[in-house]
């Protein structure tokens, strides 16, 4: 959900350079500081941690392990996963998207970075996803008569278990997390304080949304 929702956030332009692997970046990295691996997926994140790293020719490389979003002064060598929007890359000597960011959103502290380029994360997953144009109009029924009825819910959590425990909506926490956003990024509601939903009267059409798009272009990968 999080690899997606960045989609949703303002970014600036840094410098980019694509390859098509990380092996020689790995090779030459010193010993204690200045790497960072960004993954998002579990997968990717345990293969290099549990099995690259692991192998004998990088024994002698120190890196940090981390599923915390922990930035840290000095820079240790660190393998990163699914870090949020504001982690501190600028004491980075190297900085590695190990499988390929949908959106560059981590403009306040990168000025130039390599990104493994086509290794796309959940590929799996968003091929057996419900999400469609179908589909969304099924969920947005959903939600739509629940704003209506003035359903009382604290989180997209606590709404997904109340329209599929209650409602007989049937889907994936996820396909619906996925929905819910796209709904929000078209403006098809607004979300107050206490995360009470708005309906609103303009909406912009399913085409604009960046998530439905990427999403339909993993589909098709």
């Amino acid at each position: 959900l999080e690899y997606f929702k960045s989609l949703l956030y303002k970014t600036r332009d840094c410098r980019i350079n694509y390859i098509d692997d990380y092996s020689e970046i790995l090779n030459n990295t010193d010993d204690i500081f200045g790497t960072v691996f960004v993954t998002f997926s579990t997968k990717a994140f345990t293969t290099l941690t549990n099995v690259i790293l692991k192998l004998p020719k990088y024994k002698n490389k120190f890196f940090m392990y981390d599923i915390k979003n922990r930035s840290s002064i000095p820079p240790y060598n660190r393998v990163v996963l699914s870090p949020n929007k504001n982690f501190d890359f600028a004491q980075y000597k190297n900085i590695v998207f190990v499988e390929t960011p949908l959106n560059m959103v981590y403009h306040n502290s990168i000025k130039s970075c390599y990104v493994v380029k086509d290794n796309i994360p959940f590929l799996d997953i968003i091929k057996q996803s419900k999400i469609s144009r179908e589909f969304l109009m099924e969920v947005y029924k959903y939600i739509k008569q629940s704003i209506i009825s003035h359903t009382s819910a604290n989180s997209i959590d606590d709404l997904y278990n109340l329209l599929t425990n209650g409602c007989g909506l049937e889907c994936s926490f996820l396909d619906f997390s996925l929905a819910f956003y796209i709904f929000f990024e078209l403006g098809f509601f607004e979300v107050k304080p206490n995360f009470k939903l708005v309906l609103t009267t303009v909406k912009k059409p399913l085409e604009e949304s960046k998530i439905f798009l990427a999403i339909l272009g993993i589909k098709n990968v």
